[in-house]
C-alpha cells in the first residue's frame, strides 16, 4: 500500500477547489515536490498576477502560465497545481493532447458544488477578475465566478483526466490529515447520494474530520486504485458500477462470502496496510 508508483500529479480545477491546500498536503504526505503554477509565476515576474493581468491583461498571463507548465512537464516525484483558467488556456489548448499524452503521471481534476464555491469566495475573494472588472462588491463578485464556473465545468470535463474528485467539503484536508477520508468510486458516480448521507451520519455522531466524497476513475486508470488511494490518503471506499468484479484482483484480502458472491463493494486500509475487501449488498 506504500509503495507509490505515480509520481507526477497534474491537479486542474477551478479556482477555489483545493488545489493548492489538497495539492500541498499529496506532497508532503508523500514526499512529492509541490509546484503552484500561480505562486511560481507572480516569484518569476516579481509581482502579483493581479498586476500582471492589471498591466499586461490575461492573453499575456495565460502565455507566462503555459511556458511555466512546460517547465516541468518531464519532471517526476511531482505534484503541480495549474491555475484555475488553465483549461481555457488557448496556448495549451492547441497543443493540450500533445502536452496531456506526454505527461507519465496522472491528471487529477477537482470539482466542487456552487454553494461551497461561494463560501470559499466570502472568505477569500481577493483574486483578479476573469472579465476584467474589477469591484469589491461581494455579490459582483460571487455572480461573476458562479457564472464563469458553470461555463468552464463543461469544458474541464472534456479534458482528458484520469479521476475527478468531488472536493467540496470543507474539511477535506482535515480528512487526509486524520486519515478520515472515505469515497464511492466508480465510473460514472457524479450522480451518487451517497456523501449526502455519509456526511449527514458523520455529522449527526460528532466526527467532525470524518468526509465522505466522490471520486471518478477512468477504467483505464482502476488498476492503480491503490496508489490513489494511498496518494490521498482514503481509508475505506464503496465500489460501484463497473468495478465490483476488477476490485476483487486489486485487493489484498477478499472475504469468503465476497468470493462466492464474486464481487466487492466495499473496501477499507487496514493498520496492516493491506487492503480488505467485502460485499455488503447480499
Amino acid at each position: 500500500m506504500n509503495s507509490i508508483t505515480i509520481n507526477r500529479i497534474i491537479l486542474l480545477g477551478f479556482r477555489y477547489c483545493g488545489k493548492t491546500t489538497i495539492g500541498l498536503q499529496i506532497a508532503k504526505k508523500n514526499g512529492l515536490k509541490f509546484v503552484d503554477l500561480d505562486a511560481e509565476i507572480e516569484k518569476n515576474e516579481g509581482q502579483k498576477i493581479a498586476e500582471i493581468v492589471k498591466k499586461n491583461g490575461w492573453k499575456y498571463f495565460r502565455k507566462l502560465e503555459f511556458e511555466c507548465y512546460k517547465s516541468y512537464i518531464n519532471d517526476d516525484n511531482i505534484v503541480v497545481s495549474c491555475g484555475g483558467g488553465f483549461a481555457v488556456n488557448e496556448y495549451f489548448l492547441k497543443e493540450e493532447k500533445e502536452f496531456l499524452k506526454a505527461e507519465k503521471g496522472i491528471k487529477m481534476l477537482f470539482e466542487i458544488d456552487e454553494k461551497a464555491l461561494i463560501e470559499r469566495i466570502k472568505k477569500s475573494y481577493l483574486r483578479p477578475s476573469l472579465l476584467g472588472k474589477n469591484s469589491n462588491n461581494i455579490n459582483k463578485i460571487i455572480t461573476e465566478n458562479a457564472t464563469i464556473y458553470r461555463q468552464r465545468k463543461q469544458l474541464y470535463n472534456t479534458l482528458d483526466f484520469d479521476i475527478k474528485i468531488d472536493t467540496s467539503h470543507e474539511n477535506f484536508t482535515n480528512a487526509m490529515k486524520n486519515n478520515s477520508l472515505f469515497c464511492v468510486v466508480g465510473n460514472p458516480v457524479w450522480h451518487s447520494l451517497s456523501p449526502k448521507i455519509h456526511n449527514v451520519i458523520y455529522s449527526k455522531f460528532g466526527l467532525k474530520n470524518f468526509v465522505y466524497t466522490k471520486i471518478e476513475i477512468k477504467e483505464k486508470r482502476f488498476s492503480q486504485v491503490k496508489q490513489i488511494m494511498s496518494l490521498l490518503a482514503i481509508k475505506g471506499a464503496s465500489i460501484t458500477s463497473p468495478f465490483k468484479q476488477e476490485i476483487m484482483k486489486i485487493v489484498d484480502c477478499v472475504d469468503e462470502k465476497s468470493k462466492k458472491i464474486g464481487a466487492v463493494n466495499t473496501i477499507f486500509v487496514g493498520n496492516d496496510g493491506k487492503i480488505y475487501g467485502y460485499n455488503t449488498d447480499w
